[in-house]
């Protein structure tokens, strides 16, 4: 039996794409906090959340909203958005 593996470059593709879009989905929503249109936004199961924290917590200071990895026991690992004053 012979193992097919997918072309690097396209495994590199869809890593870049995951990352865009979970890096769009975190801007969404610290603007949504950061414009008083939610009070809390809780993103999970993005597959490149963690390797984006750092990123998101330094927008999330810049706008005014804390940023933090939230790990409940049994669920995923998911990025918990709130105004910066609560």
């Amino acid at each position: 039996m012979d193992i097919v593996r997918a072309p690097r470059s396209s495994t590199r593709r869809r890593t870049r794409a995951a990352l865009e879009y979970d890096r769009a989905s975190i801007q969404a929503g610290i603007a949504l906090v950061a414009g008083r249109h939610a009070r809390r936004v809780v993103l999970s199961g993005l597959p490149t959340g963690e390797r984006l924290l750092a990123e998101a917590v330094g927008e999330g200071l810049e706008a005014g909203v804390r940023v933090r990895l939230d790990r409940g026991a049994g669920s995923p690992a998911a990025l918990v958005l709130t105004p910066m004053e609560s």
